[in-house]
């Protein structure tokens, strides 16, 4: 027994030797001692050798005082033994470094992520997850409110997630157990799919309020994780068409008046009622053309609204002076304004359509009123 605490202790010390060692051999000779010493408490937390030297050593050859250098060494220890990702904390210190800004700054820098990373870790732990899903779920809320999202709009998110999953599990009567049980499951990828859908909206520019009010609106009408996802990728499609923000605004109106995930993907849907926008443009989807002439009274010409996507309509009201107003394009975009017509020499003039929802399209009608 003595001999084999004598082989453990003599491993330790090698162990320790070789660790030590490595340290001095890879940072730079002028190193401080204390920095030094903290690199190794690094490495003793879990963060991994290659990391912790390689901050260290930016830190000195870029000549950080060393208060300043052991005050972020100090806010990356602190964030390992609270259970934060080291990572995005120490990402900001390099991040600091390459932009040349003044150590002092990059240290309030990190010690800001860390904050925003015990806050988003904390409102994780709130929802009442599955433990195991706690890092990523906080990892989502944290970067959304790196692009943006504030904390107030963040707290109004994790309120309407656990007052839908209250309102889930209230019924335990006749609920059976084990759905009971995969609905709490399911909470985290619901979260983590409405963080998702926030940062990418906030990336794009939407206000938080915007983005919040969206999400909210969305778990209001029993969005699933997946329905999430959807409204996401469809939003991001079509952001790229126009403003992001008067999208978004128009999805929070379109599914507060029961416009599912599958709707806000469909061609012209949203002109029919759930767009409160007077343009309609907010869905159209970008700009269609179409030709559409009246005949004599206003009839549509032979072409017709249907002939093409997003076309633009008829003129509504052929008269002698040549003009009518068009009606919206099939896509159903409130917006397609054309004008039309017929004269009393021939066919009617041309009418346009704005804001149908797939490109050109339509018919030109001939004859007018004779």
């Amino acid at each position: 027994m003595k001999k084999t605490a004598i082989i453990v202790g003599i491993l330790l010390m090698c162990a320790s030797a070789s660790f030590a060692d490595e340290v001095d051999q890879d940072l730079p000779n002028q190193t401080a001692e204390q920095l030094k010493a903290n690199t190794r408490e690094m490495i003793r937390l879990g963060i991994s050798t290659d990391e912790a030297v390689k901050m260290t050593r930016a830190m000195v050859e870029n000549r950080f005082q060393v208060e300043n250098a052991v005050q972020a060494q100090e806010v990356v220890m602190n964030a390992k033994k609270q259970g934060l990702p080291a990572g995005p904390v120490m990402n900001k210190a390099h991040e600091g470094i390459a932009k040349n800004v003044q150590a002092g700054s990059i240290v309030a820098a990190m010690e800001k992520t860390r904050e925003r990373y015990a806050y988003a870790y904390e409102k994780a732990k709130t929802l009442g997850i599955d433990t195991r899903e706690v890092a990523p779920t906080g990892d989502v809320i944290a970067e959304s409110m790196a692009a943006g999202l504030t904390r107030r709009d963040a707290d109004v998110i994790c309120d309407r997630l656990q007052t839908r999953d209250r309102l889930r599990t209230t019924d335990t009567d006749q609920t059976p157990a084990q759905d009971r049980q995969r609905d709490r499951e399911q909470i985290h990828k619901v979260a983590q799919e409405s963080f998702m859908t926030v940062r990418e909206m906030n990336r794009l520019g939407v206000p938080s309020d915007v983005a919040s009010d969206t999400v909210c609106q969305a778990l209001e009408n029993g969005y699933q994780a997946r329905d999430m996802e959807q409204l996401r990728n469809t939003f991001m499609n079509r952001a790229r068409q126009g403003d992001p923000a008067q999208l978004a605004k128009t999805y929070a109106h379109a599914i507060r008046n029961g416009a599912g995930a599958q709707d806000l993907d469909s061609p012209g849907r949203l002109g029919k009622g759930w767009s409160d926008e007077a343009s309609g443009s907010g869905m159209s989807g970008g700009p269609g053309q179409g030709t559409g002439s009246g005949a004599g009274s206003g009839g549509p010409g032979s072409g017709g609204s249907d002939s093409g996507e997003g076309a633009g309509g008829p003129g509504s009201g052929g008269s002698d002076s040549g003009e009518g107003a068009g009606g919206p394009g099939s896509g159903g975009s409130d917006s397609g304004a054309g004008t039309g017509g017929s004269s009393d020499s021939g066919p009617g003039s041309s009418g346009s359509g704005a804001g149908g929802d797939h490109g050109d399209g339509g018919g030109s009608g001939s004859g007018g009123k004779k």
